[in-house]
């Protein structure tokens, strides 16, 4: 069995603040359990996000942003993850000046750039679990030697 760790700062502080702590217990201590509870993500996965052992989406990290009562951007930034997570996108005043079809096709073309984007994050995930360069997304195979 795996030991238990604790969770770092600022984890620990923010658990406690939002009164994610261990039950049964006199001393506070911050509990993923709770969290786990709270956000129905599985312990092990937040675990992983706070040690910085896994990417973690965009989804969760708004979940554990609401649990803890912390802005998404700072819960994004100690899981490693700022540069991907935004507030929502608020369209420009002016879109109501364009047509309806003109406003879809903008909406499909949002919607296409960021599969995009998540394809290419998840193609060079793959890579480099097989070994392969993310930098140029190729996977690289070990040569088997001929007798």
């Amino acid at each position: 069995m795996r030991e238990k760790r604790e969770a770092p700062e600022p984890w620990a502080t923010w658990l406690i603040t939002a009164e994610l702590t261990a039950r049964n217990t006199k001393e506070l201590r911050p509990s993923l359990n709770r969290l786990a509870e709270e956000t129905d993500i599985h312990v092990s996965t937040l675990s992983a996000m706070i040690h910085g052992e896994r990417k973690t989406s965009e989804v969760k990290l708004r979940a554990v942003a609401g649990a803890l009562g912390v802005d998404v951007v700072t819960v994004s930034a100690a899981a490693g993850r700022a540069r991907t997570v935004r507030e929502p996108y608020v369209a420009p005043e002016q879109v109501h000046s364009l047509s309806r079809e003109v406003q879809e096709a903008i909406s499909d073309l949002i919607r296409a750039l960021a599969k995009e984007r998540d394809q290419r994050e998840r193609d060079a995930a793959a890579s480099r679990q097989a070994g392969g360069s993310p930098a140029t997304g190729t996977v690289v195979r070990p040569q088997m030697r001929q007798r």
